[in-house]
């Protein structure tokens, strides 16, 4: 009886496995890759490429790149690239193109494009990347704009101080005490808050190099809130709103930075009565818990919307309805910083058209239970 022979695994062929292991290659790079034949129809693309697009297999491989995604791929500067830069050179680098996405939205993306040869006397491929710089652009342009912000926001309480200065050098004795000591306290004022516009810019830098060190010391918090309130208490009045500080019993002491945490408790005020409309109120509520304080500053100006919500403490950012008002958009991550570096949390609740809630939670021992942060 003939035995039965057994049939030969199979094996693959050389260009399985040469495309298998260049496949294997181009789902390790991280961002998106795409490969093209010489008619500029996708050959293969990354994993990243897929997840990143939101996009489908069947729906790319094949396609021609132009038509890829209902034609959203149909940019004029990536025609450009592919049909007049490239095929006078064999690599172009950061080739910066901005566009609309139907899946993505709006990007900013630097293409690497390549064309290498299959294999020897053979066709050429391109290799496109692609690099989301969405993020970097944006940061960009608000690290431009720093500078001027921050520069009109030093030229107003300077032009108020050297205004009644000069005003106090002409009047000379002839000034009524009234009136001198009215100057006087324009001059306070508008250096107090030339003052805070460099705290802020020192806090912008300390936050950027990671260095916004704490000095930690006992605290009365009963006192800082009333001297808080006090300070405060001549520009509510001037804005036509109410500040109240309610603390139903006595606040224990508390191990903490006094002067950050007084610099973070001021923007959150600042920001409270720079969104408020006159005839409404701002509250600052102080409630002890076993281990730890909460303040809650309460306003009823005009809200954050939920879809901000979730970037409110990011430096520079502004919410829509934020926009008018004078600002950098750094105070509300500077309150962050100072409020984790003392292990404790910053939150917010806010509803459009009706206030917000920002709530600060410290610990009254900063190695207690809560973590303790070093950076932001």
């Amino acid at each position: 009886m003939e035995k039965s022979r057994k049939k030969p695994a199979a094996t693959k062929k050389p260009a399985d496995e040469s495309r298998e292991y260049a496949e294997s290659i181009i789902n390790t790079i991280r961002e998106p890759l795409i490969v093209l034949d010489q008619d500029l129809r996708v050959i293969s693309a990354s994993r990243s490429f897929y997840k990143f697009f939101n996009v489908k297999t069947e729906e790319t491989l094949g396609q021609l790149i132009y038509d890829l995604g209902n034609k959203q791929w149909d940019i004029p500067k990536l025609r450009e690239l592919l049909e007049t830069i490239l095929p006078d050179k064999t690599t172009f680098d950061s080739y910066e193109v901005d566009h609309t996405f139907e899946t993505i939205g709006r990007r900013t993306m630097l293409l690497n494009a390549q064309q290498v040869e299959r294999a020897l006397g053979k066709e050429r491929i391109i290799l496109l990347a692609l690099e989301d710089i969405t993020e970097f652009k944006t940061l960009e342009r608000e690290r431009a704009n720093l500078v001027n912000m921050f520069a009109h926001d030093m030229k107003s309480p300077l032009v108020g101080i050297q205004g009644f200065a000069l005003r106090l050098l002409k009047e000379g004795q002839a000034s009524k005490p009234d009136k001198q000591r009215q100057y006087l306290e324009v001059i306070r004022r508008e250096a107090a808050q030339l003052e805070k516009v460099v705290n802020d810019f020192l806090d912008y830098s300390r936050l950027e190099s990671g260095n916004l060190k704490l000095n930690f010391s006992t605290v009365d918090l009963d006192k800082e809130l009333l001297e808080l309130v006090e300070s405060f208490q001549p520009r509510f009045n001037e804005a036509g709103i109410g500040l109240n500080l309610i603390s139903v019993e006595k606040l224990p002491v508390i191990q903490a930075d006094a002067g950050n945490l007084r610099r973070a408790c001021t923007n959150l005020l600042d920001n409270a009565l720079k969104y408020s409309s006159e005839g409404s109120q701002v509250t600052i509520e102080a409630q002890a818990g076993e281990d730890s304080v909460t303040l809650r500053f309460i306003d009823q100006g005009v809200g954050i919307a939920p879809d901000e919500l979730p970037y409110i403490f990011e430096m520079f950012y502004r919410a829509a309805n934020h926009c008018k008002k004078p600002g950098h958009g750094l105070g509300l991550a500077g309150v962050e910083a100072v409020v984790k570096g003392h292990g404790g949390e910053v939150t917010v609740s806010s509803e459009v058209g009706k206030g917000s809630v920002f709530s600060v939670l410290l610990p009254l021992n900063h190695t207690g239970r809560f973590a303790q942060h070093s950076k932001a």
